[in-house]
């Protein structure tokens, strides 16, 4: 079995620290499933994944279902704030 990259272990820390995040919301439950967290609440689901964005220097980004740029992955809070709102209302 071969050890995870650097960006590997990166993805996984800051997508860990969103799905805690996440938890913090009534109503809102998150899942890091892999490469993604599943997140669902009374207002719908979101997918979130974190990948590397080629127009900002391949630096790390939380992207939503739709292919769609959320925030940098360093942004964990204001990250959690879209999607914890997209699924609750």
């Amino acid at each position: 079995m071969a050890l995870p990259t650097g960006i590997e272990m990166q993805r996984h820390e800051q997508l860990r620290a969103l799905e805690y995040r996440l938890r913090v919301y009534d109503g809102v439950s998150a899942e890091l499933r892999d490469v993604e967290i599943r997140v669902a609440g009374p207002g719908g689901r979101e997918t979130v994944t974190c990948a590397p964005r080629p127009s900002d220097n391949d630096r790390l980004w939380f992207w939503d279902s739709k292919n769609e740029p959320i925030a940098e992955a360093d942004r964990i809070i204001d990250t959690a704030v879209v999607v914890g709102g997209r699924v609750q209302s």
